[in-house]
Order: C-alpha cells, then sequence, then structure tokens
C-alpha cells in the first residue's frame, strides 16, 4: 500500500487579492459549465510568474478557477504559463493579473480560427522531410485526426492483417460511465518477454498524441518486415498499447467542445468529469490537483473512483500476474515537448534513477534527431510541475515498472497548443517513434548499436 501523505490545500493567493474577486471566479465557474462550445473571441495569453507571490497567484487560478479560464500549460517560476481566456472573463482576468504585476502577453486573439484549421485533414506535403516521412502508412493513413470507433476498427483490421505480429485486440475492465469499451492491442511474436506498456489519451483534447501512437502501431506491424527497429522491438518485448484512454472525453471533443480534458463522469450536482491523470493510487490528493469539480485538475472523490483509471490499473495487475515483468510504462500527453521522468509528486527520485536518467537522455536525442525538435527531458516537478495522482508515479509505485516515462509531444508552445494540426501527426510519429527504439535498444543494457 502507497503511503498517502497528507498536505494541506491552500490557495497561497496573496493578501492583495480581493476575496470578492476569488468569490466572483467561482460564480463565473458554475456559469461557464452551461456556456455555448464555441472559442470565437477566446484569447490564448501568456504570462510569466516572477517570484513566488505571483506564482501563488496562478496556481490558485489553476486549482479553483477553471473553467472560467482554461489553464494550457503551467510552469513555475520565470516560465511561460498559457491560458485561454474568454471574452466574458477577460476583463476579470486583467484585473487579477494587475492585482498581482503579472503583465499579459496575447498570442492569439480568436482560438476558434485555430482549431477549425486544426480539423481539416492534411491534403499537402507534411510541412518537414526525411527518408521515412514519405510514408504515409502501411495499414492505414496518418492524415487526420481519427474518430474513437476508427481507433478501434484499426486494431481489429491489424490483428487480421498481422496475425503473428499481433497478439491480443480486447477491451480493458470495467466500461466508462458513458458505457464505452476501453480497446488495447498487445503487440509481440509469441512467447513470455518483458512488456512495455503505452497510454495515451487520457486527456482527451490531446489529439496529437493519439494520432502519433497510431503511426507508432502502424509502423510497428507494416514495416516488421522491411524494418531492423521494428524486428528488434516485436523481437524482445511485447508491447501493450492503450491508444484512447479515455474514449467518453475524446468523443465529446469531436462533438461537444473541442478543448474537454477531463472524463465524462457524472460528479457533483451537474458538474462532469475528473482528471484521470490525478486519480491514481500515488500520494493521491496532496499536491498538484483541485477538489473542485469545476477544475480540469479535479481529481475526484476517492483515488480511483474512476472507471478509466481502474481498466489500465486492472490491465497492469493482469500482466503481472501472468508472469511477465512489466518493464516500462509510457504515459503520452502533450503539449509542450518534455520528456519527464518519475517521480512527479515531489522531488523525490526512484532508487534506479541513474539508468532511468542515461536512457531518458538517449531518448530526447532521438526526439530531436530528426527535425531539431527543441524537446526537453528531466525530473518531472523541476522541468514542468509537481503533481500527485498521476498514472506515471502509479506505474513505478504500485504498477511496478522499471522505466516509467511522460511524453509531452509537440508543439512546444499554446500558439497552436491542442489546435495542431494533422500535417504535424506523422513527424511527430516518426519522433515517437525513435525515442521508442531508443528506450527498447538501452533499457536493462540491452542493444545500443540496434
Amino acid at each position: 500500500m502507497i503511503d498517502r501523505r497528507t498536505r494541506p490545500h491552500c490557495w497561497g493567493i496573496s493578501h492583495r487579492i480581493d476575496m470578492k474577486v476569488l468569490a466572483l471566479l467561482i460564480v463565473l465557474g458554475v456559469y461557464a459549465v452551461a456556456a455555448k462550445q464555441s472559442f470565437h473571441g477566446h484569447r490564448l495569453v501568456s504570462v510569466i510568474a516572477k517570484n513566488k507571490e505571483q506564482l501563488n497567484v496562478l496556481n490558485g487560478i489553476l486549482r479553483t478557477g477553471e473553467p472560467w479560464v482554461d489553464v494550457w500549460s503551467f510552469s513555475g517560476i520565470n516560465r511561460t504559463s498559457e491560458i485561454r481566456v474568454p471574452p466574458s472573463s477577460y476583463g476579470l482576468f486583467s484585473r487579477l493579473m494587475r492585482t498581482a504585476k503579472i503583465p499579459i502577453t496575447i498570442m492569439e486573439n480568436d482560438i476558434e480560427m485555430l482549431l477549425e484549421r486544426a480539423r481539416q485533414p492534411s491534403l499537402g506535403p507534411h510541412e518537414q522531410a526525411s527518408p521515412y516521412i514519405s510514408w504515409s502508412g502501411g495499414y492505414t493513413t496518418h492524415t487526420a485526426y481519427k474518430r474513437y470507433q476508427s481507433f478501434v476498427d484499426i486494431m481489429d483490421g491489424l490483428k487480421s492483417s498481422f496475425p503473428n505480429l499481433v497478439q491480443e485486440v480486447g477491451n480493458l475492465s470495467p466500461q466508462t460511465y458513458e458505457g464505452r469499451n476501453i480497446a488495447y492491442i498487445k503487440f509481440g511474436t509469441g512467447g513470455s518477454k518483458p512488456a512495455i506498456f503505452i497510454e495515451s489519451l487520457i486527456h482527451a483534447r490531446e489529439w496529437i498524441s493519439g494520432g502519433s501512437i497510431m503511426y507508432f502501431m502502424d509502423r510497428l506491424v507494416s514495416r516488421y518486415s522491411l524494418d531492423a527497429d521494428a524486428r528488434y522491438m516485436l523481437d524482445n518485448y511485447d508491447i501493450y498499447v492503450v491508444p484512447v484512454s479515455n474514449p467518453d472525453g475524446y468523443e465529446y471533443t469531436h462533438t461537444n467542445n473541442r478543448l474537454w480534458r477531463k472524463n465524462r463522469s457524472q460528479q457533483q450536482g451537474n458538474c462532469r468529469g475528473v482528471d484521470l491523470n490525478r486519480n491514481f493510487e500515488a500520494y493521491w490528493n496532496t499536491v498538484g490537483v483541485s477538489n473542485q469539480c469545476s477544475s480540469d485538475i479535479y481529481c475526484g472523490n476517492s483515488v480511483f473512483s474512476e472507471a478509466e483509471a481502474q481498466a489500465i490499473r486492472n490491465k497492469v495487475a493482469e500482466i503481472n500476474s501472468g508472469g511477465q515483468t512489466l518493464l516500462a510504462y509510457l504515459a503520452v500527453h502533450s503539449y509542450s515537448q518534455l520528456l519527464l521522468t518519475p517521480y512527479s509528486y515531489a522531488n523525490v527520485r526512484p532508487e534506479n534513477a541513474v539508468e532511468v536518467d542515461n536512457v531518458a537522455r538517449l531518448m530526447n536525442d532521438a526526439l530531436k534527431a530528426p527535425f531539431g525538435s527543441n524537446y526537453q527531458w528531466g525530473h518531472g516537478p523541476d522541468v514542468l510541475y509537481p503533481v500527485s495522482g498521476a498514472s506515471d508515479d502509479w506505474a513505478m509505485l504500485g504498477g511496478g515498472a522499471r522505466y516509467v516515462y511522460t511524453y509531452e509531444l509537440r508543439p512546444r508552445s499554446s500558439n497552436p497548443g491542442f489546435s495542431l494540426g494533422p500535417e504535424h501527426i506523422i513527424p511527430n510519429g516518426y519522433e515517437f517513434w525513435l525515442s521508442m527504439v531508443a528506450m527498447a535498444c538501452n533499457m536493462n543494457a540491452g542493444a545500443p548499436s540496434c
């Protein structure tokens, strides 16, 4: 059993902030739940906290203010945080920033225009080229973001087309709140091998993570007979993939609200959704979370309260009980171009931190290699911010994985942020592929020259 430390849940907002303003934030948050799902006139802004007092103000917004604003990325002192601000909230947000003496930089005046561009399939050549990027797909194509049922259908198709390389296609248990199955696929060439577990789209709006994972899965089997790296991975590992870990939320981003992050379970009153990456048993509800359902980082009313988190936990337990070794666990997110190492809940490192870091360094080099993308790797709380109840910490603390990494894929900044166009799927997927090869070849003193 993991020790659940308790910590006070204080905002830490400066005494200079008018309490009437804070009360109004909550009122606006309740109102925004029923607001129209259009983002015309919504601004994308960046702010930088220069000291701890200013950082506490931003942290208060992150934990309690949403959804009157939407924090797309949150960083530490002297680092850029990026926030979507609806027109109805901009005056209040500006007042709050002025009071805290935090300058605002407007990055985009109409987020809906960004989102509309990202919805269009890629018809022309991709923005970057390499000897492999021109490959647009083996079993499927990678020029548009796919709906959940398409993911399921493609996994079934991969099983039929590559029966010697796809060992299982099935559903995790339990089903989601809205009654959907959570599909997974197991790649391998037979026999019991060390296992790699990959989950993506646990945050619904991070479409590029799912697109990149689909590219990875397609290449893994479509290129097996031609690609030495694909053969090495499948000959030496069993690879479990849950490409859409939050199918309710993901479908909701296609049908109702493109920027929805959480799942869709019914919570307090009419409030919906829990941040699934705050719901795992890893110092749950201690840091980097909110106890208000209106927040995008609401951790739920209890540890593992959500079906999706339970389903991942149950599958990992099944792998471990079946005699396999869960060697690596990867949580794939976007955005910020980061590769994070454990633990996320505090400035604490695992006992094998040196080997985890050595592999992370090589993975990060691989992410940069084809296009010079500005990726950064490091300990989660140092590079990003501390969070509790995250799947990556649980995978090591409770799931037994020896190597654990969290990706924050492209882009680097919030412009375009979650509105990254489909022309980036293949380049992003290719970078992810190379990082996977680097990890596979260097874990447990593997074959670095593979």
